[in-house]
């Protein structure tokens, strides 16, 4: 059995991958990775990515200081652009290990008893929904350009936005439940505790960083009110 055997039978083919151990989910995030990069090069040649002259026509008048050009300002565009699909490009290899060590400590707690390579290799097999989702936005980006490009989108590139939120969201169910089966399977744990360290540790990586955020905020306020 192989990866693509997560898709026609989650339960054997997890179980397969987390024998393997990381090898398995490291290939399923350099294909995310490859998606990612695919779509955010279709996006730079369809002119997805607002242009110098389109962030010049945003801006109220005078908002730029005078030292600033109209070449400055393209330099600090294409910085950006490079900086965000870096990033894109960078994002699974950060969701990965993150994912399966959150995944990995709270499964301790349910009595999971499998290892921490096996996980690896199932939780990078359970985001091969975003594989998928990001080869089938690129035909998606293609029609919203080309009706872009004939005049006036309409409600045609309108509709065709809803299809690609509305697979996103079902991409997303799919990964979660591809977590809950994976966990299950390299932790030797049942569905429903798998799927209870999966709200645990979703709650754990969203509330955490509010917690820290909210703190942080405080203190700034403690701290500026006494120098003020």
């Amino acid at each position: 059995m192989g990866i693509l055997d997560v898709i026609r039978s989650p339960a054997g083919g997890m179980r397969e991958v987390a024998s393997r151990g990381a090898k398995p989910g490291l290939a399923v995030i350099a294909l995310w990775v490859v998606a990612s990069l695919l779509a955010s090069g279709l996006g730079l040649l369809l002119g997805g990515f607002a242009s110098a002259e389109q962030v010049l026509d945003n801006l109220p008048p005078g908002a730029l200081p005078p030292d600033v050009d109209e070449r400055s300002l393209e330099g600090a565009v294409a910085v950006f652009q490079a900086v965000g699909i870096g990033l894109r490009a960078l994002l699974p290899f950060i969701y990965w290990p993150v994912l399966t060590l959150v995944m990995y400590l709270v499964t301790r707690f349910f009595g999971g008893e499998g290892g921490l390579s096996g996980m690896f290799g199932a939780m990078g097999a359970a985001c091969l929904p975003f594989v998928i989702s990001g080869l089938v936005q690129l035909p998606i980006m293609g029609a919203q350009a080309a009706l872009a490009s004939g005049g006036e989108p309409g409600a045609a590139a309108a509709a065709l936005g809803a299809v690609g939120s509305l697979l996103n969201l079902l991409f997303l169910i799919w990964h979660v439940a591809l977590v809950v089966v994976g966990a299950a399977a390299a932790r030797g744990i049942s569905y429903g505790r798998s799927g209870g360290s999966c709200a645990i540790g979703c709650a754990a990586v969203v509330g955490i960083p509010i917690l820290l955020l909210i703190v942080f905020s405080i203190v700034l306020a403690v701290f500026g009110s006494a120098g003020g």
